[in-house]
């Protein structure tokens, strides 16, 4: 695990900073043993989810946080089990705070981890994404416990996880198998606050689409969002196109994880950026990509599965080809149809089929002669019925 290089000494450091050492020893998240037997040592592990936030001003507000790789995976390893109340664990470290550069327990900071250990197949998550915690004045002691403190205990007997954010000894509670534990609701501090970090984004899926979310920028009066998205086809190509939004969220709706019929081999890079003016943005966040099929504008029926039983876009013939390829589709219903090509910058070249068509099966071709090598996309679009097949050009 690397450190973050230190920029102040120990003794210059304000005593609201962070790092807090109300106990001794130096830790905030304790990790206990309990009924576990003398070997092997149960050891605890944070994986970290992202890139963390940390910060170089040693005051608050701080004057700049940024994205690190510093707080990757951090390990304590115990000297023994069922240590009690002589147990440590890690220490919550962002500010150049330490004396001599090397820190006593493994650090980590402002990030979600995934908190394991040798000692069991259960895990669970931790959010420390706040950017109060850590500081005194901003996070005076809860009712629940001490300002940052919080105790991990691994009962060996039940094989289980449970939590206190108040002592070694009392006020535990159970942890679910794969829970997410937020450090703001546990020490009553809700709503999260994160409007100080940079741009931080995460990308799930939803409805086997990219969902994108990010945290509030730190000026209310920026205009909006850019999301800067680049496409990088499996067969080669790439291109990077700017999406605006006022949200700090996004649907993705022109990708698809996974794809609907087959693996896809295309990739999708997003980042996002601060739109200040007309003419500014801010330094970008983090990157995040995602492996899936692009489709651009087009979205899939979700009828899909059950009309391909009728409708039918098949593989051109010859493919590669030059200059003249053979496209064959099925129809189930009266509808208009339209069969378009389209290169890898999903601009129109030509329209193969454009008129209302009956029930039935149908072939239509392609002559390239015009267009130099490449890699093209045909659509076929019936009503709800959208496909969507490569073609490759070779000439």
């Amino acid at each position: 695990m690397k450190l973050i290089t230190f920029l102040l000494l120990f003794n210059l450091v304000l005593p609201s900073i962070l790092a807090q050492k109300e106990t001794s020893p130096p830790v905030e998240l304790y990790f206990i043993t309990e009924g576990a037997p003398s070997s092997p040592i149960i050891s605890c592990t944070l994986t970290a989810q992202s890139q963390c936030w940390a910060d170089t001003s040693g005051s608050y507000p701080p004057g700049e946080y940024f994205l690190s790789d510093d707080y990757d995976n951090p390990v304590y390893i115990p000297t023994s089990n069922n240590l009690g109340q002589s147990s440590a664990g890690f220490d919550f470290v962002t500010s150049p705070n330490i004396v001599g550069g090397v820190p006593v327990y493994p650090i980590f900071a402002y990030g979600i981890y995934k908190v394991t250990s040798n000692g069991t197949n259960k895990y669970f998550y931790l959010d420390y994404r706040d950017y109060r915690i850590g500081y005194y004045e901003y996070y005076p002691p809860a009712p629940n416990g001490h300002w940052i403190d919080l105790w991990i205990k691994y009962k060996y007997s039940e094989d289980s996880f449970s939590y206190s954010s108040s002592s070694f000894i009392t006020g535990f509670h159970n942890i679910s198998n794969g829970q997410l534990l937020n450090f703001w609701d546990i020490k009553d501090k809700a709503p999260q606050l994160t409007s100080l970090f940079p741009l931080y984004l995460t990308v799930s899926s939803q409805n086997s689409h990219p969902y994108l979310s990010w945290n509030v920028y730190n000026d209310p009066n920026i205009l909006g969002y850019n999301i800067y998205r680049k496409i990088t086809w499996g067969a080669g190509g790439s291109h990077t196109d700017v999406i605006f939004t006022t949200s700090t969220s996004y649907l993705d709706e022109n990708f698809y994880i996974p794809p609907p019929k087959e693996p896809g081999n295309d990739l999708v890079e997003y980042w996002i950026k601060a739109k200040i003016s007309s003419t500014q943005e801010s330094l970008e966040g983090n990157h995040v990509q995602v492996g899936g099929t692009i489709i651009w504008q087009w979205k899939m029926s979700d009828k899909e599965s059950n009309d391909d039983l009728y409708y039918n876009l098949k593989q051109n013939y010859p493919n590669p080809f030059n200059p003249l390829t053979t496209i064959e589709y099925s129809i189930a219903e009266n509808s208009f149809v339209t069969i378009k090509v389209y290169d890898m910058l999903g601009n129109e070249l030509a329209v193969l089929v454009n008129e209302n068509k009956e029930p039935g099966s149908y072939k239509t071709t392609f002559k390239a002669s015009n267009f130099p090598s490449g890699i093209y996309f045909y659509t076929l679009m019936s009503g709800n019925y959208i496909s969507t097949k490569k073609l490759i050009l070779l000439k």
